[in-house]
């Protein structure tokens, strides 16, 4: 199956609502403002003729902004923030926001219902390092040429988009037209020094440095990752304190649905059965050593 991304057509980067909507006009228009380094800690709100939104309220350098809008406030701070910012502000659930110290200005289902995909990646090596053309190694890619290349004249290796995915219809699903599995290959490195990715290991630290001990600085490397497309585990986001600047509680409730395992089982194994066909493994083989906590 093919997939589109949303990708500029003249620098081949990635599309965002900054650089689709706000880059184009920010230098042109005196009626928009960024303010960068700044943190938002919480809405302001008027509750005179029903609960309203009529400003923000942000810390800058050690200082307390307020900021009062004419008209309305647009809440966009991706899936975690939002809600934080919300429940901070006092919309969200009474008991929670009560047992932060916080007065409840509406009582709503705020942090409720997060849907978070499912990814787990294979590592992969190819028989000939040659096959992998696309590579990121800084040393070949992140070149002076490359970069002027890049920004320049948007041409090079660096405009590549080194992935392909492909969209599986698991036996479980009731809906084999929309499919709720992907299968996505992806190139790239594992930098020599792996103490970057052991970081983000609590357990089994000593197995994971053999186990990405073998793969450091290998140019062969290349992932399959299995990911759930639709999942239906519903997960939460929480205050930690009533402090803005504390990381909210994020439970992503994974495998709560019984259905999102089959979903992962299935597609790991349609995947892995398709990469131990001969054809596939003259070009590349899975990488050959126990992931720690499956052995």
């Amino acid at each position: 199956a093919l997939i589109q991304q949303a990708a500029s057509p003249t620098n081949w980067t990635r599309a965002s609502t900054a650089s689709s909507y706000i880059e184009p006009i920010v230098r042109t228009r005196n009626n928009i403002h960024v303010i960068t380094r700044s943190l938002v800690t919480r809405i302001l709100l008027s509750n005179t003729n029903g609960l309203t939104a009529t400003g923000v309220e942000f810390s800058r350098n050690g200082q307390t902004y307020q900021v009062n809008a004419r008209r309305e406030v647009i809440l966009s701070a991706g899936g975690t923030n939002s809600p934080q910012i919300l429940m901070l502000s006092g919309i969200g659930p009474r008991q929670h926001l009560q047992d932060m110290g916080i007065s409840v200005q509406m009582d709503l289902p705020v942090g409720n219902n997060l849907m978070d995909h499912i990814l787990i990646p294979i590592d992969y090596l190819v028989q000939n390092q040659s096959d992998i053309q696309w590579s990121r190694n800084l040393d070949q890619i992140m070149t002076v040429q490359n970069l002027y290349e890049y920004y320049v004249n948007n041409n090079g290796p660096l405009v590549q988009l080194p992935t392909v995915l492909t969209y599986h219809s698991s036996r479980f699903n009731d809906n084999p037209d929309w499919p709720d599995g992907i299968r996505a290959t992806l190139t790239s490195q594992i930098g020599a020094n792996i103490s970057s990715i052991l970081a983000d290991y609590g357990q089994n630290v000593d197995e994971w440095a053999d186990y990405w001990g073998g793969l450091a600085g290998d140019q062969r490397h290349f992932w399959v990752f299995y990911a759930v497309y639709r999942p239906r585990s519903r997960g939460t986001v929480r205050l930690a304190s009533n402090n803005p600047r504390d990381a909210p509680l994020i439970d992503p409730n994974y495998f709560a649905e019984n259905y999102d395992l089959g979903v992962v089982v299935d597609t790991m194994s349609t995947g892995m059965r398709m990469t131990e066909q001969p054809f596939f493994r003259q070009f590349a083989r899975i990488y050959n050593r126990t992931i720690p906590g499956c052995q």
